[in-house]
């Protein structure tokens, strides 16, 4: 993948260990390691350009923070983007006690 512009990028296993976690800056090249199970986060896909086997894949639009597979076949057939986890069950944003928080 190269940096069309300044993006963070992050690689994960597929333990969820992060393997880099780096700004690339425009014009810098990432090689993805050969290995199965990775994913990347970046928050300003729009900035990335990934090719596979010399040809360039089209991402999601740009907009929020994304996650894709980097699974080669996934990439070429545009369904490597993954779904957000959902939260957990039960769970509920805390109340905050903070003063810049609140109401009038």
């Amino acid at each position: 993948m190269r940096a069309v512009g300044d993006v963070w990028m992050e690689v994960r296993d597929q333990n969820n260990a992060i393997l880099v976690s780096h700004v690339l800056h425009k014009g810098e090249v990432y090689r993805v390691p050969q290995e199965a199970g990775l994913t990347l986060k970046t928050g300003r896909i729009e900035e990335l350009a990934i090719t596979v086997d010399g040809r360039k894949v089209a991402l999601p639009t740009a907009g929020k923070v994304r996650t894709l597979a980097l699974d080669p076949v996934r990439l070429a057939a545009g369904t490597a983007v993954l779904a957000p986890p959902a939260p957990a069950e039960g769970l509920a944003p805390a109340a905050s006690s903070s003063p810049a928080f609140g109401t009038e």
